[in-house]
């Protein structure tokens, strides 16, 4: 289950991405609720999407 965090600092790299609005609307309440950046929110869902994703199968 995805949770939340505070407080986690690392070396950061400047992207720019295109989202859409609903979205954008979506983690921003997220991260106004949880006294989070908005930035913050969306690498922690990134990071938990990505460490709970299934893995690819291999092409026969």
């Amino acid at each position: 289950m995805f949770r939340i965090e505070k407080g986690k600092h690392k070396e950061y790299v400047i992207k720019s991405i295109r989202m859409p609005v609903d979205l954008v609307m979506k983690y921003q309440s997220l991260a106004d609720t949880n006294e989070l950046s908005f930035n913050a929110l969306i690498i922690q869902a990134l990071e938990y999407a990505v460490s709970h994703m299934e893995p690819e199968e291999e092409p026969k």
